[in-house]
């Protein structure tokens, strides 16, 4: 700034961006209305000036950040317990001035439930052995015993197609 006499008071104005901030929401893609807690993150820059950083959803399902460096960021999920976690980086653009909002979606892990009978009479038979195993790779998954009611309830199992083989039938069966 030049200043001469006689120019009288100059003003000089300077402006500032305010950083950004994110909120990320998780929902189960089936019920966005339920949020999911405990959900693992990871947040970083494309720039390397923020991160990596892990953060879990709250009660309500949500992780805020404000404050952050300008730019573009890859959003990971690292875990998220009973859902099958979305493998995919999301890339975030976050601008001056703004507070962005993206909402995440989780899809339940599938259950079974297996139902073992008399087939004179139709009731449950208890004690029945079963092996389940996850066919695309041939793991061995579980051995499991029917309960008193003839059933066999598996959650939280990985998306797939699996075998159900009857190892043992309960004493008097074949």
């Amino acid at each position: 700034v030049e200043l001469e006499a006689g120019d009288g008071i100059k003003e000089l104005m300077f402006f500032n961006d305010v950083k950004p901030g994110l909120r990320l929401v998780k929902v189960d893609s089936a019920d966005p209305s339920k949020v999911i807690p405990n959900v693992l993150f990871e947040i970083k820059s494309v720039a390397g000036d923020y991160g990596p950083e892990e953060f879990r959803t709250d009660e309500n399902g949500e992780i805020v950040l404000s404050k952050l460096p300008a730019g573009a960021y890859v959003v990971t999920e690292l875990s998220c317990p009973g859902y099958v976690i979305d493998e995919a980086q999301r890339i975030i653009q976050l601008d001056p001035n703004e507070d962005a909002q993206f909402v995440f979606t989780n899809t339940q892990k599938p259950s079974l439930r297996l139902v073992k009978l008399d087939s004179y009479r139709g009731l449950g038979l208890a004690g029945a052995t079963f092996r389940i195993a996850r066919v695309e790779d041939g793991s061995h998954y579980l051995d499991r015993v029917t309960d008193t009611k003839g059933e066999i309830n598996i959650s939280d199992l990985e998306p797939g197609i699996y075998s159900v083989v009857e190892m043992d039938a309960p004493e008097g069966y074949v």
